[in-house]
């Protein structure tokens, strides 16, 4: 449906606009902890970031959304 692509497309659009780096992190781990446990699925989640060389400062992750926040209608 025409809704269903506005939403598709507006999701892509966000996407796009994140690092590279850190989306393939994520994919890396969601495609890897499927058939791991609870343990071993939060170990691959800390030990990933550095194998694909992805750092996050989390304090300024947070300082920027919620700066985006506030310019949204």
């Amino acid at each position: 449906s025409e809704r269903l692509w506005d939403e598709a497309m507006a999701m892509a659009r966000t996407i796009a606009g994140m690092r590279p780096e850190g989306v393939a992190l994520t994919l890396s781990h969601l495609d890897h902890n499927m058939d791991m446990s609870r343990d071993q699925a939060l170990r691959w989640a800390k030990l990933s970031g550095k194998w694909l060389g992805v750092t996050s400062n989390l304090a300024e992750a947070g300082r920027d959304l919620m700066g985006r926040k506030k310019q949204e209608p």
